[in-house]
């Protein structure tokens, strides 16, 4: 009975300590902190990673802003163009209304206004809005006219104070968002000097919207975030390589010198190249060679001693 307990050890014998040394190994690997501090492939990763994102963030930002502000740029230079072709149009039209009644001219103008507003062409008009000017003498024949009256609160003071006093021809624009529904629209609002016949100095407010040019940033930044994305999944993965790379030949070195200690005194390790991990190779060869030297010496003194005793 003794014998065969012996012999067939029971389950509570074996799996506890089997168990916990699972259980230990695990946890070390579970463990984050623990597999950085036990692991220099691990801390490497951890900086280049670190370093990565950092580096590749600062750039994504850079690379954005240059891009949003080049295609805002070049959008704008066109639209400043067509607000400018728009406002001679309509003093055009202003200027026949010279014998035109107050009534009259209102018609006149708020046609001017909602045929504006419709918008045409590649230019996306969002609409019209024509303002007395601040600097403007005597009392207003007709009153403030817009093709949406939601467009007039985003007249802000400083772009009509700045058409206030300005000669006829001088444009001032500000970026703002649009009013929708739905979504954040960007777009841009830009104002004019414009006479009107009896009544003196208006602003014509053109309302433009960036839509198109939101969406091309907004596809060129997603594009720009998947190529930083890859880059630093490659990035890990080459210092990864490169780390176990690096620690093989130290492995075996520490594999040799652990061997070494159990006394294979003939334990050596391969040496390829001429960098620092075939000098560390070298090293532990000549510390070996050394090492066997020396206890053959003195085996070889011991043994001189022990005939010399007998």
């Amino acid at each position: 009975m003794s014998a065969g307990r012996s012999a067939t050890p029971s389950v509570s014998e074996t799996t506890p300590s089997d168990t916990g040394a699972r259980r230990g190994r695990w946890r070390d690997w579970i463990n984050p902190v623990r597999v950085v501090r036990r692991s220099l492939p691990a801390r490497m990763v951890v900086s280049a990673l670190t370093g990565g994102i950092v580096l590749i963030l600062l750039l994504f930002l850079v690379v954005s802003a240059m891009i949003r502000d080049d295609v805002y740029a070049e959008r704008r230079v066109f639209l400043l163009a067509d607000a400018r072709m728009r406002t001679v149009s309509v003093q055009a039209e202003l200027d026949l209304l010279e014998s035109a009644t107050p009534e009259e001219l209102t018609t006149a103008a708020q046609q001017i206004v909602d045929r504006l507003g419709q918008g045409s062409g590649n230019a996306r008009r969002m609409g019209v809005a024509l303002v007395r000017n601040r600097d403007a003498a005597g009392e207003a024949s007709i009153g403030d006219l817009a093709s949406d009256e939601d467009l007039l609160p985003l007249i802000s003071q400083d772009l009509s104070a700045e058409l206030a006093g300005s000669a006829e021809g001088t444009q001032a624009w500000r970026q703002i968002t649009l009013p929708d529904p739905t979504e954040r629209v960007p777009g841009v609002v830009i104002g004019s000097q414009v006479t009107m016949p009896q009544a003196g100095a208006y602003d014509l407010y053109l309302f433009y919207s960036l839509s198109p040019e939101q969406r091309l940033v907004s596809l060129t930044t997603r594009s720009t975030a998947l190529a930083a994305a890859a880059f630093l999944l490659m990035l890990v993965l080459a210092v990864w390589a490169l780390a176990w790379r690096v620690l093989l030949p130290i492995r075996r070195t520490s594999e040799a010198a652990r061997r070494l200690t159990d006394g294979h005194l003939d334990e050596r390790v391969k040496v390829s190249g001429e960098d620092e991990i075939a000098s560390l190779g070298r090293a532990f060869n000549e510390m070996a060679d050394s090492l066997e030297h020396q206890i053959d010496s003195w085996e070889r003194l011991s043994a001189v001693q022990r005939l010399f005793v007998t």
